[in-house]
């Protein structure tokens, strides 16, 4: 198998990004929504961009690709959103319109990964050992969410779409219940592993903090 050679992944990366934000903002206009078409652009073009930067120019830094998933992630939310809503309004024929959407909805999800890029924030490690539990909760919640929004359709219902999910594994009250009370976790999380960015800055070097600012 041939190895695609990083700076090349990242670039395709950030243009499957900014392919799925086009598509987005396609359909978006054509279901007259324009505020869901471009709302979300500039942030996630900001995150492709600085990831792309950052895993072309030094892959072993975790934060990169991390930009880059997210960004690509909530794109794919977005453009899937948007295809749903079109289609269901007003070309009720287009093909897939609840799988599409659904795959995106989990695809969303992982947007929530971004108190991990605070916690190992510049340099792609963590402050310190102590720091180890707080990241592995990260990663815990973030495959629990996941789950959540392939087994039920609680993430298309917390996007505000009227598609029902394809896939109803999970009773609708405990799917609801899980995804809200780990979202809402979620904020002492961002708060703690921005303490973890600060603590760091207090005790890095003159370069280090440098990055960080």
């Amino acid at each position: 198998m041939t190895r695609v050679p990083p700076p090349r992944l990242a670039a395709g990366l950030l243009i499957f990004t900014v392919a799925a934000l086009s598509a987005g903002a396609g359909f978006g206009v054509a279901a007259g929504t324009l505020r869901d078409a471009f709302e979300l652009t500039p942030v996630l073009l900001a995150f492709a961009v600085v990831g792309w930067l950052v895993a072309g120019r030094r892959p072993g830094n975790p934060i990169g690709w991390l930009f880059l998933t997210e960004a690509l992630a909530f794109a794919l939310a977005v453009a899937t959103a948007s295809y749903a809503r079109y289609a269901n309004t007003f070309s009720p024929r287009l093909p897939a319109a609840a799988w599409i959407a659904w795959l995106g909805a989990i695809a969303g999800e992982l947007f929530f990964v971004f108190p991990l890029v605070l916690l190992i924030f510049p340099d792609g490690k963590l402050p310190s050992a102590r720091w180890r539990p707080l990241a592995w909760a990260i990663v815990v919640a973030e495959a629990l969410l996941i789950l959540i929004a392939a087994g039920s359709g609680a993430a298309l219902r917390a996007q505000g779409s009227a598609v029902q999910a394809p896939v109803r594994l999970i009773p609708a009250g405990m799917a609801n219940s899980v995804l809200q009370s780990q979202q809402t976790g979620l904020v002492p999380v961002v708060l703690a592993a921005a303490i973890g960015c600060i603590w760091r800055y207090r005790r890095s070097s003159a370069d280090e903090r440098h990055q960080i600012k």
